[in-house]
């Protein structure tokens, strides 16, 4: 009785089985009891545990049976037909360099699908692919290379897409346009691509109207210095007849060699006086001439950027517009 007592007050007996193998129990629970009593321990004792280190030996148990399972990165879900998302999210993508393509080999134990969305998660999983096989190979391997370049030309098109800038060509852009159309051909969902597209259209036509206020002060200022050179070649006339009418006083006249002198010591101290304007009319109105020059041939660039612009906006409005009819057929 007083052994029964004695082990239901240090837990080891509660109505239950209960009892903990000692070969579970940490050795320093083993070495405190040998050390505390002269006595040695008999094989068959089992020192006291308490509840809290009986309930941690438990969980170390479980944990060891059943290893907890790797936890699964949980991609984020972008809506393929709502242009802000998708541009923010390719955005990210393309500041992280996620969008890097590099040499890797395929695996011949995985499929084209599964592997493609190994190598590339952020974007299989975030837009899932499900392309068809229209031709069918007697040989397997055949018909996964493929479906492997098939996967490839879309990634190519989801990085062009997304490095797009302000100088790209309508040609190019029409170029992109059909490999959408023949990627949706073969099944991809190219739905966030479109959306990408709608953005690229967006940002041109913000560079559209900053061309067009640059193309405008520079037309502008091209107008004024017209203008001024003509003053300035009405004054260099002017200064001409003036020259003359001199010259032929002089010749009238007997000069005066101090008389002379004076007056070109006096013109040549009111030129000192005047040191904003320039000392020969031809040298300003060269100057003049090499400005004008200079804006005219900014003004046919920016006239040639518009034009450019303009074409790139309509192959994308074509690139829409086709959606549209796919759509309603």
């Amino acid at each position: 009785m007083v052994s029964i007592r004695r082990r239901k007050l240090s837990g080891q007996c509660n109505g239950r089985s209960s009892l903990v193998p000692l070969c579970s129990l940490p050795d320093n629970i083993v070495r405190e009891k040998t050390e505390g009593s002269g006595r040695p321990v008999s094989p068959n004792h089992i020192p006291p545990v308490s509840l809290n280190q009986q309930v941690e030996i438990e969980k170390e148990m479980e944990m060891i049976a059943s290893p907890p399972a790797k936890k699964q990165k949980i991609h984020a879900q972008i809506d393929p037909e709502n242009p802000m998302e998708v541009h923010a999210y390719l955005m990210k993508l393309k500041e992280d360099n996620k969008l890097e393509l590099g040499p890797l080999q395929r695996s011949e134990e995985m499929s084209v699908k599964e592997w493609m969305e190994k190598c590339y998660p952020h974007i299989f999983r975030v837009f899932p692919q499900n392309p068809k096989v229209f031709f069918q190979f007697s040989d397997k391997s055949k018909q996964n290379e493929l479906l492997y370049c098939h996967y490839w030309l879309f990634l190519f098109e989801v990085r062009n897409i997304v490095l797009m800038d302000y100088g790209v060509s309508p040609d190019y852009v029409e170029s992109l346009g059909k490999v959408i159309r023949t990627l949706e051909m073969q099944g991809f969902d190219c739905r966030f691509m479109r959306s990408e597209m709608v953005m690229v259209g967006n940002m041109m036509k913000q560079q559209q109207e900053i061309m067009l206020a640059e193309r405008n002060m520079i037309a502008k200022r091209t107008v004024n210095l017209e203008k001024e050179l003509q003053d300035l070649a009405k004054q260099k006339g002017k200064e001409e007849q003036e020259s003359d009418k001199r010259g032929k006083k002089i010749e009238e006249i007997t000069p005066n060699i101090e008389t002379l002198s004076k007056q070109v010591n006096k013109l040549q101290y009111k030129r000192q006086r005047e040191p904003n304007k320039l000392p020969c009319a031809d040298l300003e109105q060269e100057y003049v001439e090499v400005i004008l020059a200079r804006h005219k041939r900014m003004l046919v660039c920016k006239e040639e950027e518009g034009k450019r612009l303009y074409q790139v906006l309509e192959k994308i409005n074509q690139l829409h517009q086709n959606k549209a009819v796919c759509s309603s057929l």
